[in-house]
């Protein structure tokens, strides 16, 4: 993107703010990892209702800050999504958080680009496994989730809680501004 992604901005609201207050909504422990103080200041995420972690080493990525995360989480199973999904669903995350505690194991969503391992939910103890492949210098996070063999839910599951896929939109190049406004576009027609 060439900046940074949590100060853009859906109408008046940055993305951090928008995604915080969708976690707020689902969760009574919401957490912003970081890689240092400077990314999000203190102030910031208390007015967000929300806890700043700290990843334990840098340039590890996502990864580092899922670790993170599950580290600092008060509840046995954590919602991990990334800050550049705009138009995140709540009803999608409920449903992601409610299969994934009933069934005590990983869950993550799949869209048609794949399985979405930042929409999806890890419980604690998994930060062990996220500190080992660290450990072992991998930080993909796709070979995270893929290391817990996850529950998938599909189409089929998630459509009734997303109808229209706007969870799965993220903000990764400019040209991604424009195109994710369809989904909203869509949402507000219905």
């Amino acid at each position: 993107m060439g900046r940074d992604k949590r100060s853009l901005t859906v109408g008046s609201e940055t993305l951090l703010a928008r995604v915080t207050a969708v976690l707020r909504s689902v969760s009574d422990d919401v957490l912003i990892s970081c890689r240092d103080n400077r990314q999000v200041p203190g102030a910031l995420a208390r007015e967000l209702g929300a806890r700043r972690v700290f990843d334990r080493a840098a340039s590890v990525g996502p990864l580092g800050g899922i670790a993170a995360a599950l580290r600092a989480a008060r509840h046995r199973h954590v919602v991990i999504v990334a800050v550049d999904m705009p138009f995140l669903s709540p009803d999608l995350l409920r449903l992601v958080a409610h299969r994934a505690v009933r069934a005590d194991e990983a869950v993550v969503a799949w869209s048609a680009r794949g399985i979405e391992p930042l929409l999806a939910s890890y419980p604690k103890r998994a930060a062990l496994c996220a500190e080992e492949l660290m450990a072992l210098g991998t930080f993909s996070v796709t070979a995270f989730a893929d290391a817990l063999r996850p529950r998938l839910i599909g189409p089929d599951e998630w459509h009734l809680a997303d109808p229209t896929g706007g969870s799965f939109v993220n903000w990764n190049l400019p040209a991604d501004l424009q195109v994710a406004l369809v989904p909203a576009t869509r949402e507000a027609s219905a």
